[in-house]
C-alpha cells in the first residue's frame, strides 16, 4: 500500500489520480498564509468590576460631588478590621471617603489588594440628578504585570501590615 493509496481510503477520495492532485493540491501553501497576521497583543488591563458605590450619601461623597470628574483615579483601601465585612474595600477621592465597594463585589477585590496586586479605581459616571446611591459610578481595572507605582491608589491597613500607608500617587 503506497502512502497516496492510504491517504484517499482515510479521506475517500474517489480515483487514484484525482486524489493525488487533491492531496498534492492541499499540501500547497497560500502566499497568503506567509503574510503576517493580525496578532493579540496582551491587554495591559482586565476590568474586574463596574459598580456603584455604596454608602455615597452617607460619607463624604455628596460634599466631594461636584469636583469629580470621569477619568479621575481613586484610592481603593482594604479594611480587613472593619466590624460589619472584613472584605470592605473602601473608596477614597483626595483623603476623603466616598464610600465602600458594593459587599457582593468586595470579596475578590479585597483579596487582591491584600496580596499586593495593582488595581485601578476610576470614575466612569457621575449623575447629581440620580438616586444617591447611583450617584457616582466607577471601573475597576486590573493589571498584573505592572508596577505598583504606576497604578497608585493601593494602600495597605497599617494595623494588619504594620506598615504606614503609602501616599496616594
Amino acid at each position: 500500500m503506497t502512502i497516496f493509496t492510504f491517504l484517499r481510503q482515510l479521506l475517500r477520495l474517489p480515483g487514484h489520480s484525482t486524489s493525488r492532485r487533491r492531496f498534492l493540491a492541499g499540501l500547497t501553501v497560500s502566499p497568503l498564509t506567509l503574510l503576517p497576521g493580525r496578532t493579540r497583543r496582551p491587554a495591559s488591563a482586565f476590568r474586574l468590576a463596574d459598580f456603584a458605590v455604596a454608602g455615597f450619601r452617607y460619607h463624604d461623597g455628596p460634599r466631594v460631588l461636584a469636583r469629580l470628574r470621569p477619568g479621575d483615579r481613586l484610592r481603593l483601601v482594604p479594611e480587613p478590621l472593619n466590624a460589619h465585612d472584613e472584605n470592605a474595600v473602601r473608596i477614597e477621592f483626595e483623603g476623603c471617603l466616598l464610600g465602600y465597594v458594593p459587599r457582593g463585589q468586595n470579596r475578590t477585590l479585597s483579596s487582591l489588594l491584600r496580596q499586593g496586586c495593582p488595581a485601578a479605581c476610576t470614575v466612569c459616571r457621575i449623575d447629581g440628578n440620580a438616586d444617591p446611591w447611583e450617584a457616582l459610578s466607577v471601573v475597576v481595572d486590573i493589571a498584573p504585570s505592572a508596577p505598583l507605582d504606576d497604578w497608585g491608589g493601593i494602600e495597605a491597613e497599617a494595623d494588619e501590615f504594620g506598615a504606614s500607608p503609602r501616599p496616594a500617587v
